[in-house]
């Protein structure tokens, strides 16, 4: 700005517009915008195989996002809610269960290949069970992930993981990375209902969008 009145900006967006607290709103790369990709509510932590307490899975969270060729990337973050979540799991070597209300432990974050092997059974439907390996985008929510302080639920937002996306198809992996309890064990079926709460998350990227015009 200049005297309080903005600067003409040409169509081929050469000029500069700046907002009053120097943020720039249009300019050479383009137009200010926000590209997001939210998630249902989700298992995280861990999930049994059976009603009857055979097994238990790795619970996991997967938010994919289209980065369009002409968008310029400035910051990225990826904001997790978890929400108050009764557990009943079914020991598996007696009678009763457990009843918890869950607090997930060392939630990170992993970037999956696109070209990931997707297991489909005409019987049961899609398989879950094998949680996507990827790889970890380090210090996104702190050196040893995301815990949860309280089972009543929170909000928590990563640290700027602009680095660790690509134009094109990114797809992002929130699980934890504790190992599965046994599933063979009451101490390690409540050890799992102590550790799941239901989430959601939301990929939020900053950046320009420019035109395919010149």
């Amino acid at each position: 700005m200049q005297d309080g009145s903005i600067e003409a900006v040409n169509a081929k967006l050469t000029g500069d517009i700046f907002l009053p607290n120097g943020g720039r709103v249009i300019g050479g790369d383009g137009i200010l915008g926000n590209l997001t990709a939210s998630t249902h509510r989700s298992l995280l932590g861990y999930g049994q195989i059976s009603h009857e307490g055979v097994g238990l899975y790795r619970g996991y969270i997967t938010v994919e996002l289209y980065i369009p060729e002409m968008f310029t990337i400035v910051e990225a973050y990826i904001t997790l809610q978890t929400f108050r979540t009764r557990n009943f799991y079914m020991y598996p070597e007696s009678i009763g269960g457990t009843d918890e209300y869950g607090k997930v432990q060392n939630i990170k974050l992993y970037k999956i290949s696109n070209d990931i092997e997707v297991v489909n059974s005409t019987l049961f439907g899609s398989f879950d069970y094998d949680d996507p390996s990827g790889s970890e985008i380090s210090g996104a929510f702190g050196a040893d992930g995301y815990t949860s302080l309280t089972s009543d639920g929170e909000t928590v937002t990563s640290a700027d993981i602009s680095n660790s996306l690509d134009k094109g198809f990114n797809i992002l992996v929130l699980k934890t990375s504790n190992a599965i309890p046994d599933p063979e064990s009451d101490a390690g079926v409540l050890q799992a209902a102590k550790e799941t709460q239901f989430a959601t998350v939301t990929l939020s990227v900053i950046g320009y969008m420019r035109s395919d015009q010149e």
